[in-house]
């Protein structure tokens, strides 16, 4: 193995306690691995299963949890790109479910006062409720922010989501707008080129 490549073993535990479902444990163990491709390129990777039990029908079960994500850094911009299928809380579901998740995002990296950031992804969410409502979402996201100094930026951000499924009363668009401020307590050393 070169010294590019990092090799492990993973355990994730996640504990959910919802309201309407009640609580359960999930435990996932599974291979990690990074590669570190040239500079600019990375790639990590995580494969195994998981195991879920709790208080309802449907909180015992077991699965494949899968991650995997590729990074490229351009000339003024970093370019993500992940894909995944793991257990989760559930979102708007009644109780827990299994989400095959794939995004994409685009960053810039090299700006001295002016940055930005802006992605899009879809999830399909299966309920761990035998016969439940499966959801897909829909997400796309946007934040530029100005540097005031050297330790604070001023932000605004907008997303949209679009939430659709088996179940009509599920059906939603949510769209949030955010202005704020960062706070960087050891400041901002911009790059060379930037």
């Amino acid at each position: 193995m070169s010294k590019a490549t990092s090799l492990g073993l993973a355990y994730r535990y996640n504990h959910f306690d919802l309201e309407l479902s009640g609580e359960e444990d999930h435990h996932a163990l599974g291979l990690s691995i990074g590669h570190q491709i040239g500079r600019l390129r990375k790639l990590d990777a995580f494969v195994g299963a998981f195991d879920g039990s709790g208080d309802r029908v449907g909180a015992d079960r077991s699965g494949l949890s899968a991650q995997i994500s590729f990074e490229q850094m351009l000339r003024a911009v970093r370019l993500a790109v992940y894909a995944g299928h793991a257990p989760s809380s559930g979102g708007s579901l009644s109780g827990t479910s299994t989400d095959t998740n794939i995004g994409i995002s685009l960053a810039s990296i090299r700006a001295r006062n002016w940055t930005w950031f802006t992605s899009a992804s879809y999830s399909r969410r299966d309920s761990s409720i035998p016969g439940a409502a499966t959801l897909d979402t829909l997400g796309l996201g946007a934040e530029i922010a100005r540097r005031l100094t050297a330790k604070l930026a001023l932000s605004l951000s907008a997303s949209y989501f679009e939430q659709s499924g088996d179940d009509p009363a599920l059906d939603a668009e949510v769209n949030r707008v955010g202005l704020g401020l960062i706070w960087y307590p050891r400041g901002v050393t911009p790059r060379r080129g930037g």
